[in-house]
């Protein structure tokens, strides 16, 4: 298996590119240590699905429970069986 080695700034970079650099490193990090915890919403405090295509959350009040959920660039989608969240 390759070795990874973590990216770092140039030698004399802004220090906005050292943070950059180092946040992406933890997300990184973050990323492979395990399952993601998704933002938690009612379904009255939905954010705009048309600004998130791809993102996913978790409702809390749909029928039936609990339940994560996608937005398909137009509505937020119920991973179950694909319904429009309402």
């Amino acid at each position: 298996m390759p070795s990874i080695f973590a990216p770092r700034p140039a030698p004399g970079a802004p220090g906005w590119a050292t943070r950059l650099t180092q946040d992406v490193v933890q997300w990184v990090e973050h990323l492979r240590r395990g399952p993601q915890t998704l933002s938690i919403y009612s379904k009255a405090s939905l954010p705009d699905a048309t600004k998130f295509r791809g993102g996913q959350i978790q409702i809390n009040d749909d029928v039936g429970g609990e339940t994560p959920a996608f937005s398909d660039g137009t509505n937020w989608r119920r991973y179950a069986d694909r319904n429009v969240i309402s």
